[in-house]
């Protein structure tokens, strides 16, 4: 069938006009991947401010808005807060299990800006002039991965396994993509101080063939470095010695983080590095030591561990200028003990330019409330003015100004707790239906499945955002 003139015209003014909105989709791209800002509201990247990273481990919302904590309160009332979905990916072959998980995937997620797998392998990074298992730190990382640390401060000794188990994993994250980022465009990062449960630390070289956690084995807690390190497993600077903690027996495990100590260290990277993560230590331990206390005495461990974050949080408040600089505080992993069933979210909050009194969303949520784990590395790039590279997977968080966020925060943790309680029964309830139906297969059947998975869709939503 031959095509009329008139026809043949028009298909071809069709043509032009879809060529000539494919052109300018694709120049829009490329100007957009040439100014490398997915916005430009902070003025970190043009005044030399710094971006802390503030982990505080194990914690939920109700941790950090109880009483008796004045400057936590204080960054709620001038910063924005969410709930953060930590739901990592799932271990493969290459990851040395752990009995009862806690931040090791959450920290290399961190670090990826995607949905990552660790174990404990991720325990095992120290200071390059320090000693893992009687052997140099820096010797030790030269023998497994063939490279010549440098100038490097902080070394990943596992880093080779840590981007074969994420290389091989269904999301495939890149380990350290954040750090890389930031070292490509001469940013220098830092990390400081540990989650060391007490003893002559030692990492462990291997699984052992039995491990009960917390185990009798002193064990090194250096998954923060994930969160700060390059490709290569290197850190700038910094120091995630065992000197940040001290003896006191009224703490779990007989040891509290040392404040006065990392805020020492904290002054000294302050001028050399833009990019700083603190692990604050006690309130993982704190967590870690509930699960052997009865619940009434679980709740004072866990308050105390928050007093002392909230009177850290003073300190460091104090030796930055939020005009420039932009502080985080968050959580990369849930409660392993808490008396709200399936309560899995974990806060974070943000304060600085662009981040001033509201709550935290993410187009990977589209919930205002919430948002991932992989949205903090992109978040972190685009107030540095960096865009984003293809690995990648999170979305740059945003703040919506409003009234302090703690109370509806608190609903919504309660909210989505419950929501999870109806995802494990319903769960049960599908699982039953399929066990007694057999070989009787009806429409009604499928239905009756359906209408319970539609009823979960928001907090499939908040759970899933990641995928």
């Amino acid at each position: 069938m031959e095509l009329s003139s008139a026809q043949t015209g028009s298909m071809n003014l069709n043509i032009k006009i879809l060529a000539l909105c494919i052109a300018l989709l694709l120049i829009g791209c490329g100007c957009s991947s040439c100014f490398g800002k997915p916005f430009s509201r902070n003025p970190v990247a043009d005044s030399g401010g710094h971006v802390v990273l503030v982990i505080a481990a194990n914690i939920s919302i109700r941790d950090i808005t109880g009483p008796g904590l004045p400057n936590l309160t204080h960054l709620f009332n001038i910063g924005s807060g969410a709930l953060m979905n930590v739901h990592t990916g799932r271990p493969g072959k290459d990851v040395l299990l752990i009995e009862q998980p806690g931040m090791e995937a959450g920290c290399v997620a961190l670090g990826a800006g995607a949905m990552a797998v660790g174990g404990m392998e991720v325990w095992q990074a120290a200071n390059a002039s320090a000693c893992i298992d009687d052997l140099n730190t820096r010797s030790l990382y030269s023998f497994r991965t063939g490279k010549d640390a440098g100038n490097a401060q902080v070394l990943q000794t596992e880093i080779s396994r840590i981007v074969k188990a994420n290389a091989s994993a269904s999301y495939h994250a890149l380990p350290g993509g954040l750090g890389s980022s930031l070292q490509a465009r001469g940013i220098k990062t830092a990390v400081i101080g540990n989650s060391d449960l007490p003893g002559p630390f030692r990492a462990l070289s291997s699984p052992p063939s039995t491990l009960h956690f917390p185990s009798q084995v002193p064990q090194i807690h250096r998954e923060a470095v994930a969160a700060a390190m390059n490709c290569e497993g290197a850190v700038d600077f910094g120091d995630v010695d065992s000197c940040f903690v001290k003896p006191d027996q009224n703490t779990p495990y007989g040891v509290r983080t040392d404040p006065a100590a990392l805020m020492q260290a904290i002054g000294m990277v302050l001028p050399k590095s833009r990019f700083i993560v603190v692990d604050f230590g006690d309130t993982y331990r704190a967590d870690i030591a509930s699960e052997s206390c009865t619940d009434d005495r679980a709740a004072l461990v866990r308050h105390q561990a928050a007093l002392r974050l909230d009177y850290f949080i003073g300190a460091l408040k104090s030796k930055l200028d939020l005009k420039k600089d932009t502080l985080i505080l968050l959580s990369p992993s849930s409660r392993n003990w808490t008396d709200i069933e399936e309560e899995r979210l974990a806060p974070i909050l943000i304060v600085g330019q662009g981040f001033e009194r509201g709550t935290l969303s993410s187009p990977s949520t589209r919930k205002a409330g919430i948002v991932t784990l992989s949205d903090v590395a992109p978040t972190i790039l685009s107030i540095f003015g960096i865009k984003s590279p293809v690995d990648m997977v999170g979305r740059s968080i945003t703040s919506k100004p409003g009234p302090n966020s703690t109370e509806n925060l608190l609903k919504l943790n309660i909210f989505a707790s419950l929501q999870q309680q109806r995802l494990v029964a319903m769960r049960g309830g599908s699982y039953a239906r399929f066990a007694h139906c057999g070989d009787s297969w009806s429409m009604r059947n499928i239905i009756q499945i359906a209408a319970s998975s539609a009823g979960l869709a928001f907090w499939s939503d908040c759970c899933d955002a990641d995928r």
